[in-house]
């Protein structure tokens, strides 16, 4: 790569220091090889609005139907559940290699999606907007990077803002100025880039499926169904299972031995594994036997040394604080609210300090569990986060309640799981987004007898959740790595080596 040269000129018009080799535009500095080109002036045809169809359920033949909430904010097609769309002019919207859609109104729109013939046949709605490249003047990978841009989201801003809904038309997006250099120095650049992309969505994937097994090895360890080895038989059997692992290699070297003596035992091996089989099979048989049972509880099939208890039962449930805009300043004590409380972690991202006299009952401690019990979005209610020493000591709002227990650190992850989340959802019903101090104090959970038992199950969760931090923390490292890059790469600061000929030959 080639950097900016320190040799710069002054230009007059501009008042600003440009360097030699680059010139003021409308978009700003950019190389003297490059152009800036309306989207428009690029495309195989206009922008076009998708089809008026409702989604319906994904049956038969139908095609998919991608729509504004299927785009993730990334530009994968990434869909909840997929549906499809009966319509008889579907085959009329259906993407084709190259082509981009972008969200035209509402809270997401710009968001941008390039089609991937391995994402299947697609058909756009109505509230995205298809823009075809021509791809003998642009890139396809090159346009989907630069609308990911910060200046496309500014224009973005400033363009969407007019009226009451948030929204920008075909024709609007036409205008969207974009500076662009020659074809093959474009697909360089949207090579390196889609290099990263490849890499942030093969750790995206590796989360996933890392988030996949922590809810199966929560749904098994929380009930109870799989049982940590050290807990699942009774204790006498600790003796059995030490003789169980001495019994193999003693078996085998007293053949052995016998062998060696007589030298004439020609079935030594056969002997050796048929004592090692009956041994196994003993041991195992008496390990069986030892296991532990279950029992029936009103959760259904729990451990025989399990329980089913009520949360009001083994803790207690704290409401958060009420405050008023005049408490609000921009330092002061930290109130905890739903903002805070991001992937079942604690989030800084979006404070607000308060500075007014605080009740002792709503200073958090370490340990308490920080739940949303009241939001305007159904899919919040029941998100929490165990509070760190670092966070100790700050206050928590009135849409949020602590739950404060000695079995803090199974019960956090009761909450996580569908034991939990089924009681929420049976207790919200169509009726306010809100769970009460006295629904959380009837909420039920199997919990081990053994305090010991809890911790262990806990601590196994916990070690799966670091691991899957880890992964995000690389994940939102690789994004800030991809957005300098695209600083650099789409701007023409940083130049990627090109042909220089083929250069010349498209500027003549």
């Amino acid at each position: 790569m080639s950097q900016i040269s320190s040799q710069t000129v002054t230009s007059e018009s501009a008042g600003q220091t440009i360097p030699d080799g680059y010139k003021q535009t409308d978009v700003g500095i950019i190389p003297v090889d490059w152009e800036v080109k309306k989207l428009a002036t690029m495309l195989n045809e206009s922008p076009r609005y998708g089809i008026n169809a409702a989604a319906v359920p994904l049956i038969g033949n139908l095609p998919v139907y991608i729509r504004i909430t299927d785009i993730s904010i990334d530009g994968y097609f990434r869909p909840t559940e997929k549906v499809g769309v009966d319509n008889p002019l579907s085959d009329f919207y259906k993407l084709k290699k190259d082509d981009l859609v972008l969200a035209r109104t509402g809270a997401s729109v710009g968001k941008s999606y390039l089609y991937r013939e391995s994402d299947g046949e697609l058909v756009f709605a109505g509230f995205l907007i298809k823009v075809s490249p021509n791809t003998k003047i642009l890139n396809a990978e090159y346009l989907s990077h630069y609308l990911k841009t910060d200046q496309y989201w500014s224009w973005i801003i400033v363009n969407s803002m007019r009226s009451g809904q948030p929204g920008v038309n075909g024709n609007e997006f036409g205008t969207f100025q974009i500076p662009v250099p020659a074809i093959k120095e474009q697909t360089a650049i949207a090579n390196a880039l889609s290099d990263v992309d490849a890499l942030l969505n093969e750790i995206d994937k590796l989360i996933a499926k890392k988030q996949a097994i922590k809810t199966a090895t929560m749904q098994q360890l929380l009930t109870g169904k799989t049982r940590l080895p050290q807990f699942a038989f009774h204790p006498e059997v600790a003796d059995m299972a030490a003789q169980h692992n001495q019994a193999l290699p003693e078996a085998s070297a007293t053949v052995i031995a016998a062998d060696c003596k007589s030298r004439t035992n020609t079935s030594a091996s056969a002997t050796i594994k048929n004592n090692n089989n009956n041994t196994l099979a003993a041991n195992n048989k008496s390990l069986q036997s030892r296991r532990k049972g279950t029992k029936q509880s009103e959760l259904g099939e729990i451990p025989e040394d399990w329980e089913v208890v009520s949360l009001g039962d083994i803790g207690q449930t704290i409401i958060g604080l009420t405050y008023s805009p005049n408490d609000v300043y921009d330092c002061g004590s930290l109130v905890l609210r739903s903002s805070n409380v991001q992937n079942n972690n604690l989030a800084f991202e979006n404070n607000v300090f308060v500075q007014m006299d605080l009740p002792e009952r709503v200073i958090v401690k370490e340990a308490d569990i920080l739940i949303c019990v009241r939001n305007g979005s159904r899919d919040l209610i029941g998100k929490c986060a165990l509070i760190d020493s670092k966070t100790a000591g700050s206050a928590f709002g009135a849409f949020m309640s602590v739950y404060r227990t000695l079995a803090s650190s199974f019960v956090f992850y009761q909450f996580q799981s569908d034991v939990i989340k089924n009681q929420i959802n049976e207790i919200m019903g169509a009726t306010i987004n809100q769970i009460t101090n006295k629904d959380m104090a009837s909420f039920k959970i199997p919990i081990p007898k053994n305090n010991i038992e809890q911790a262990a199950i806990a601590t196994v969760l916990s070690d799966m959740d670091e691991e899957i931090q880890a992964l995000q923390q690389r994940l939102s490292k690789t994004r800030q790595i991809k957005q300098g890059m695209m600083q650099e790469l789409l701007t023409g600061k940083t130049r990627l080596p090109f042909d220089k000929d083929t250069i010349s030959e498209a500027s003549v």
